[in-house]
């Protein structure tokens, strides 16, 4: 049986393979889309599209061509961008990628600001295109700048897509909070506008996702609600789709150890690509019931399907799958204690994956044929093969490679009779395995806060479903109570003399109370504008005085005093704007804070910043010193924190439980210096972070991330 670590690049990649099946239906869809578009904007531009849609992409492409001459003959920059769009459609319909990608580039140059719906859909071309070639970094600069115009013109199918998008970069990044972030905001936002296929390709990214952070309970959750939508919706998706979630679901199960589940889903998927002849997902299931049949002991029956496919994937001239398969042959003959024939296998396979420099094969590959060697006596080979795969897995930070190489290792020089580098690999295995549990209690417990953080939210619909019954209940109430009213109607008219008496006299006392409290209300909100203005009046001063200064230390700290001047007048201004003249709106306080910072520090271009504040409102006694603490943390992290970051990033999130405040700032920066102590820094931000954070009688811990995280606890 191949164990789980072997098991799950294949289940990643049967993933992703999902979502490189859809893409060139999306792309032709939003082909489409464009086309119809631009076909509106001139007749010449028409004419090259109805070419192109006859199916002579080499005519469309001249058509454009002569199309954009013509515009720059008679200059109409937008229309001389709207060509090179068809142009680029042209050219990778027939297969000159590179050159559609120039012409993206240049459209998307020319309509910048000038045609946001357009601009946008040439930034999802250029994303889309760079996700192919496999730079996923430059493909999520573009799907964010389309993420940015979508939400200008507030299109909501595509501001879901863009999340979505960006969500799957994240992913391929392994950047995976923040892949999970916008997965989230892509689900919800799929739900909301009720589109079925949105939602379901959304879910299979969660899945990968749960998958790379080893929650496969979730993931095969994921996984079923697709194939249930799979199954309700048939017009919607086609049998490919079905294939591969069925196949996904199967692995998921055979990664778990659920081995009839998994022949009941890959027997599905088996059945629907003998019947449509999709030669490789049969290929595909025939590897994976190959593998369910070495697990049930008929190894025979096992090395016919893998033949089988291997037979495929040599016609479809596909080496990436000839390497798997030829591994799990190996591996097979290996567990047979049939050393020839795994060696041939194992060897054969590695000699692809050198011929296309596949680092995961190679890895995996050389581990095996490396306790191959172990087992024939040939240390010296066994040792070579052994520290190959050694670099490869610290290089691609592969834990459980790592440790079954240490043990490897450990064990060939116990067959040397070297006990003390034996010993020395055993103690490097048992580092990693405790480095591994230290990982998976991790995501645990951040698995435990995205339940939480779900729960939170059925509690919350929970409440509003009983405030609704209560709502309905008083409703009743009423209706009741009209009728007592009717049937004391009498009554009431024999004492209509006296509350009319009563109404004026209370009527005349309520006009007093409302003209005092108007005007309370009026002198407290002009007390607030008066302190924001004065405040103001300091932060020009000491602008005018910074500019007469030409010591740069002098000017800094001016500049950081402006900062703090700043945070409290925001709070002041937010006060006489806001209908509840005590407490200050902290979500809005708080992305008006940052956003002042980020300008200030002029980082907007680059900075991606993000912030989850729970909706509190906090008197000013409480909101001066939280809001000078959380100037010092965001200017720190902008001066010091992302110097030769390329693409930086923080997080701002305030949350509230049992009545204990905790704010927290994390970046993705340089991080702190070591041994950094708070209570010994004699920085300025710091004592002023630690005189107000005891004003506030709370706690501040460091906590270590890539970057630095700094949380804060006090009671509200």
């Amino acid at each position: 049986m191949q164990s789980s670590m072997l098991k799950l690049p294949l289940y990643i990649l049967c993933a992703i393979l999902m979502q490189w099946l859809m893409s060139p239906a999306a792309l032709a869809s939003a082909i489409e889309e464009d086309f119809d578009y631009i076909r509106k904007q001139n007749t010449a531009l028409e004419q090259a599209i109805l070419i192109y849609e006859s199916g002579d992409k080499e005519g469309a492409l001249i058509a454009f061509r002569q199309a954009y001459s013509l515009f720059k003959e008679f200059p109409n920059e937008t229309l001389r961008g709207f060509a090179l769009v068809g142009i680029g459609h042209s050219y990778l319909h027939t297969g000159k990628t590179d050159s559609a990608l120039i012409m993206y580039h240049d459209a998307y140059n020319i309509l910048y600001d000038r045609d946001p719906f357009m601009t946008a859909r040439v930034a999802s071309a250029i994303a889309t295109m760079y996700n192919f070639k496999g730079e996923y970094r430059k493909a999520l600069q573009y799907n964010i700048q389309y993420l940015n115009y979508v939400e200008s013109i507030n299109k909501q199918h595509q501001i879901a897509s863009g999340y979505r998008q960006i969500g799957d970069n994240y992913l391929d990044l392994n950047i995976l909070d923040s892949s999970m972030q916008f997965l989230a905001k892509a689900l919800t936002s799929y739900k909301t506008i009720g589109d079925v296929q949105g939602e379901t390709r959304t879910r299979n990214s969660l899945a990968l996702y749960y998958t790379k952070i080893g929650s496969l309970r979730t993931a095969i959750e994921n996984y079923l609600i697709i194939h249930d939508n799979l199954n309700r919706y048939p017009e919607l998706f086609n049998d490919g789709e079905r294939v591969i979630n069925n196949k996904n679901i199967a692995e998921s199960f055979i990664v778990i150890d659920e081995w009839d589940k998994a022949n009941l889903y890959a027997k599905k998927a088996l059945e629907i690509s003998r019947r449509k002849n999709y030669s490789t997902y049969k290929a595909h299931i025939l590897v994976q019931m190959g593998r369910i049949l070495e697990h049930q002991n008929q190894v025979d029956t096992a090395l016919v399907y893998f033949n089988q496919a291997l037979d495929i994937y040599r016609q479809k001239k596909l080496t990436v799958s000839q390497i798997s398969t030829l591994r799990a042959i190996g591996i097979l003959y290996f567990s047979r204690q049939e050393m020839e024939p795994a060696l041939l296998n194992l060897r054969r396979a590695l000699v692809l994956a050198d011929s296309i420099q596949e680092p995961s094969e190679q890895m995996h590959l050389s581990y095996k044929l490396s306790k191959i060697f172990i087992n024939l006596n040939q240390l010296d080979r066994a040792f070579e093969l052994a520290q190959r795969s050694l670099k490869l897995a610290i290089r691609s930070r592969n834990k459980p490679v790592q440790r079954a190489i240490y043990l490897a290792l450990s064990e060939i020089y116990e067959k040397k009779y070297n006990s003390t580098q034996a010993l020395f690999y055993q103690k490097k295995a048992a580092q990693v395995r405790d480095s591994i549990l230290t990982d998976q209690q991790r995501r645990t417990l951040y698995e435990m806060e995205i339940k939480y953080q779900s729960h939170k939210k059925e509690e919350k619909i929970k409440q509003l479903d009983l405030q609704n019954a209560i709502s309905k209940i008083e409703l009743d109430a009423k209706k009741k109570q009209n009728n007592f009213l009717l049937a004391g109607l009498l009554f009431l008219l024999l004492s209509l003399g006296i509350i009319s008496a009563l109404y004026k006299k209370i009527s005349g006392q309520k006009k007093v109370i409302n003209s005092a409290l108007e005007q309370k209300e009026a002198l407290l909100r002009e007390i607030h504008h008066r302190v924001k203005n004065n405040l103001q009046v300091i932060s020009s001063l000491l602008s005018i005085q910074s500019r007469q200064i030409n010591d740069p230390t002098a000017v800094e700290a001016i500049q950081e005093s402006r900062n703090r001047v700043r945070s409290m007048a925001l709070i002041h201004q937010n006060l006489y704007q806001e209908e509840d003249l005590i407490g200050v709106d902290l979500p809005k306080y708080i992305k008006n804070l940052a956003d002042t910072l980020v300008h200030t520090y002029q980082l907007d271009r680059n900075l991606n910043i993000t912030t989850d504040v729970d909706d509190i409102h906090l008197d000013v006694d409480t909101i001066i010193p939280l809001g000078l603490i959380l100037n010092e943390l965001i200017s720190n992290a902008l001066k010091y924190a992302f110097e030769n970051v390329p693409y930086p990033q923080m997080r701002i999130m305030l949350k509230e439980n049992n009545n204990i405040l905790q704010l927290s700032v994390q970046d993705n920066g340089i991080g702190l210096p070591k041994n950094f102590d708070v209570d010994q820094s004699n920085g300025m931000g710091f004592k002023l972070i630690r005189t107000f954070l005891k004003k506030l009688k709370g706690k501040l811990r460091i906590e270590k991330t890539e970057g630095a995280k700094i949380v804060l606890s006090f009671p509200k």
